[in-house]
């Protein structure tokens, strides 16, 4: 049994509970210097037991010694530090770039900075949200509907975003308070059976239904308006009313001549409606800015 063989085989058993290669340069070096050892050692027959177990400490003292420094470089690149051949670890701003931003909720009642903000479907049960981006101008209503300042006449233009998929239809938007309202449910659950029972008003129907299509949901587009001469203090309570949920959010209107644009999508089985509200005086400006915004809708279900 030659000195080269029993070290090639003590070395590659040591490394078997550790890294899977050494360096040439670390490997040869360790040879050299065991196999001098132990011819320096080799003086007598008497001696070899001994020598050769001194020789087995001093092999693996040299391997310990070779490992710890050329391991260094291993073991520092396996912790992500940087090393010779290494790639640099992405910087946290790197990594925090890459990741989508949280959008802001719709803060109650204040001007919205220009921007993408999260907005709550009314009467969705359970609660789901939709985004949408704003242009400079615009405020937040009530946490759910956003506007121009105002919503009323004659120049108000407004957004909402409603979950319709039970909902009842006032059978008189502005009965005499001695009467007072009536309601009738919608019949269906489809977007074709809500502007059904919204183009059986036909003295309020400006655009008829129409397919549309929304963040990829289909749909029906219709428009109604609230009569130029609506008397609304001649209405019970003094409003003028067109739906109701089952969970009592009533949509009531501003102003005589108030137009309602209503986009009624089928979201995953449920009745999402995007109603803006608008004058014939309102700027053609905040037209613009309004078809934009309905054009920036994500629904998120």
């Amino acid at each position: 049994m030659t000195v080269r063989r029993d070290l090639d085989a003590l070395i590659r058993t040591y490394l078997e509970d550790g890294p899977t290669e050494l360096a040439d340069r670390s490997y040869e070096a360790i040879r050299a210097e065991v196999a001098q050892t132990q011819q320096r050692l080799s003086i007598g027959r008497w001696m070899l037991p001994n020598m050769l177990s001194y020789a087995r400490y001093v092999i693996a003292g040299v391997v310990v010694l070779a490992l710890i420094v050329g391991g260094a470089g291993l073991l520092s690149n396996r912790s992500g530090l940087i090393g010779p051949g290494a790639s640099p670890a992405p910087s946290p701003a790197a990594s925090a770039s890459s990741q989508p931003a949280t959008l802001a909720p719709l803060p109650l009642g204040a001007k919205l900075e220009p921007g993408t903000y999260v907005v709550d479907v009314i009467a969705s049960r359970p609660q789901l949200s939709y985004s949408l981006t704003v242009p400079d101008g615009w405020f937040s209503f009530s946490g759910d509907f956003i506007n121009t300042g105002t919503a009323d006449p004659p120049i108000g233009a407004s957004i909402s975003i409603w979950d319709l998929t039970d909902v009842d239809i006032y059978r008189d938007p502005c009965p005499p308070p001695s009467v007072g309202f009536t309601l009738d449910p919608v019949k269906g659950r489809s977007p074709e059976d809500l502007a059904t029972a919204f183009a059986a008003f036909e003295e309020r129907l400006v655009i008829p239904p129409r397919d549309v299509e929304i963040d990829g949901y289909s749909g029906v587009l219709l428009e109604i308006q609230v009569p130029d001469d609506a008397d609304f203090a001649a209405c019970a309570f003094g409003e003028y009313r067109t739906w109701e949920t089952t969970a009592g959010d009533q949509r009531y209107h501003q102003g005589p001549g108030q137009h309602d644009r209503l986009w009624i999508l089928d979201v995953d089985g449920r009745r999402f409606v995007i109603n803006t509200t608008f004058y014939t005086a309102t700027p053609a400006a905040t037209m613009v800015e309004l078809d934009a915004i309905v054009d920036s809708v994500r629904i998120q279900p």
